[in-house]
C-alpha cells in the first residue's frame, strides 16, 4: 500500500494550514489597509474584533490583494458602487482612503457627479453633501482618530 502526502496530513496539520493562511490573509489585509491610509481600522475592530478579522483577513487580504486591479482601482470601484448604491455609512471609510491611493478630490467629485447619471440624483446629491462635509470637517478625524 502507498501513502499519498495527503493521506498522511492530520486533522492538526489541516488546523495549522488555516491558521497560517489565515495569519497571511490578515497581514496582507493590515497592509492593504495601511496603504489606504486607514491604519488598522480601529473603528471596525471596536464595533466587533471578529468580525473585523474577518474583513480584514477576507476583503483587504484576499480581495483587495488580487493583482489584476490596483488599490486606486479598487477604490474608485468601491466608491462607486457605494454611491451608487447610497450606502452613506459606508463611505466616509473610503472617502478617507482615496487620497492615499492617488484619488483627488476633484477626482472623487467627478466619480460622484458620473455615477449620479446612472444611480439617480438624489444618490448623488447626498453623496457629494456628505463628502463636502467630510472634507470641510477634517477628513473624518473624529471618526478615524
Amino acid at each position: 500500500i502507498t501513502t499519498t502526502p495527503e493521506s498522511r496530513m492530520t486533522d492538526q496539520t489541516d488546523e495549522e494550514i488555516v491558521k497560517a493562511y489565515r495569519a497571511l490573509s490578515l497581514r496582507k489585509g493590515l497592509k492593504n489597509l495601511e496603504a489606504m491610509g486607514l491604519g488598522e481600522n480601529k473603528y471596525l475592530k471596536d464595533v466587533d474584533p471578529e468580525f473585523w478579522a474577518f474583513t480584514v483577513e477576507n476583503l483587504f487580504g484576499n480581495v483587495f490583494s488580487r493583482e489584476a486591479l490596483s488599490l486606486r482601482d479598487r477604490e474608485l470601484i468601491t466608491l462607486s458602487v457605494l454611491v451608487a448604491l447610497n450606502r452613506m455609512h459606508g463611505i466616509p471609510t473610503h472617502f478617507r482612503a482615496a487620497p492615499a491611493v492617488g484619488i483627488s478630490d476633484d477626482q472623487v467629485r467627478e466619480l460622484i457627479i458620473h455615477v449620479m447619471h446612472y444611480a439617480g440624483w438624489p444618490c448623488g446629491a447626498q453623496a457629494m453633501a456628505n463628502f463636502n462635509t467630510f472634507v470641510a470637517e477634517g477628513r473624518g478625524k473624529a471618526l478615524f482618530g
